[in-house]
C-alpha cells in the first residue's frame, strides 16, 4: 500500500470539510431546534373544521404557556378526517424554541 502525500491529505481534508459544511448548512435549523428546545404541556382547547378536497377535516387548536412569552394559542398543522381524534382538554406535549415559540412540534398522546 502506498503512503499518502501531504497534497493528498490536504485534498482529502478539504473535501471532508466541504461535505461537513454542506451537511451543517442543510440541517442547521434542525440542529438548532434539537440543541435549544424547551418542553411545555399544552391542551387541545378546540377543533377547527375545514373542507379540503371535498372532505371535512379537523385541526386541533392548542394552547400552552411559554415563559417570557405568556399564553400561546395556535392551530396545529396536523389534521384528521371525519371527526376530531381527541376530546377538548386532552393534554399534549409541545417542544418549541424559547426565543421563537412559532417553531414547535406537538407530541400527541397515543390512543
Amino acid at each position: 500500500m502506498e503512503d499518502f502525500t501531504i497534497t493528498e491529505w490536504i485534498i482529502a481534508g478539504a473535501i471532508l470539510i466541504f461535505i461537513l459544511a454542506v451537511l451543517y448548512w442543510k440541517f442547521r435549523k434542525e440542529l438548532k431546534f434539537l440543541m435549544k428546545k424547551s418542553e411545555a404541556e399544552g391542551t387541545i382547547i378546540n377543533w377547527m373544521a375545514a373542507v379540503q378536497a371535498g372532505k371535512k377535516v379537523y385541526y386541533p387548536m392548542i394552547e400552552f404557556d411559554a415563559p417570557d412569552k405568556g399564553r400561546i394559542a395556535f392551530r396545529a398543522e396536523e389534521m384528521c378526517e371525519g371527526e376530531p381524534m381527541y376530546p377538548r382538554g386532552t393534554k399534549v406535549k409541545i417542544i418549541y424554541l424559547p426565543e421563537d415559540p412559532e417553531v414547535r412540534k406537538v407530541i400527541y398522546p397515543t390512543i
